[in-house]
């Protein structure tokens, strides 16, 4: 008959084989149904002019990334998961702004791409002015004819590969807003103003968290990709602003 103290005995023995067990220098298990990232060739754009003159460097602005379920660092700031799911079933009623959010928060990256509208323009080795679309893609010589479509960060810049904009991941992307835009004091060749603005907030781990969307005519026709926040975005409905789809937070 086993005893108290052989008992205890026993006991720690096996937590100790326990311990061992764990403590193995085998691989660490790895979550099923997991997508692989996408692997992409580097892409070289030319970004726009500074206000002072200046020329910005060459690159890629981040692109949202794909996840298949909502996690701590994935969810944009401040939402939970049946949150999130509230905030990107939301619709305007207008039927073409509507289409426009169904593409970009759906998986049908060719469904997307028949709702972008891209500018062509004859290209040039130096920036003619304000903008920079119209520099070469790099490759290209000078007087070809291309197609891009316009986006920035901190500032301007053509895009020229495709897809021209990617579908969003709905699990790291929150629609906060559809900003009626109030008349621009100027409008800019290959720089479309916009009628609406759909404004997302983005994953905590954005280095810049909000996503601003120019749609005209029922197309997205320009991208603000980075460098403003939520409230920033949402100020470019101007002092008194209309929205199609009222502000689901209150910006920061």
């Amino acid at each position: 008959m086993l005893t108290k103290r052989s008992i205890g005995v026993l006991a720690s023995l096996i937590a100790l084989l326990t311990m061992v067990a764990c403590d193995g220098d085998g691989p660490a298990a790895t979550a099923t149904g997991s997508a692989e990232p996408t692997q992409t060739a580097p892409i070289t754009t030319r970004e726009a002019t500074r206000t002072d003159g200046t020329p910005t460097p060459v690159g890629q602005p981040p692109v949202p990334s794909a996840s298949a379920t909502p996690t701590a660092t994935t969810l944009p700031r401040g939402f939970t998961p049946d949150e999130l799911a509230v905030a990107n079933s939301r619709r305007t009623g207008n039927i073409e702004v509507d289409r426009v959010i169904d593409a970009l928060l759906g998986t049908d990256q060719a469904a997307l791409d028949a709702l972008i509208r891209t500018q062509t323009a004859v290209c040039h080795e130096e920036p003619l002015g304000l903008g920079d679309l119209e520099v070469c893609p790099e490759g290209v010589p000078s007087g070809t004819t291309v197609e891009f479509f316009p986006r920035a960060s901190c500032h301007g810049y053509a895009w020229h590969e495709r897809p021209y904009y990617p579908t969003l991941d709905r699990a790291a992307v929150a629609l906060i807003a559809v900003v009626v835009l109030p008349e621009p004091d100027a409008v800019y060749e290959h720089w479309p103003a916009g009628e609406y603005f759909l404004v997302f907030a983005r994953a905590e781990d954005e280095p810049a968290r909000a996503l601003g969307l120019y749609v005209e005519d029922g197309e997205l026709a320009r991208s603000q990709d980075g460098c403003n926040s939520v409230a920033s975005l949402l100020a470019r409905g101007g002092e008194s602003p209309e929205y199609l789809l009222e502000p689901i937070i209150e910006a920061d």
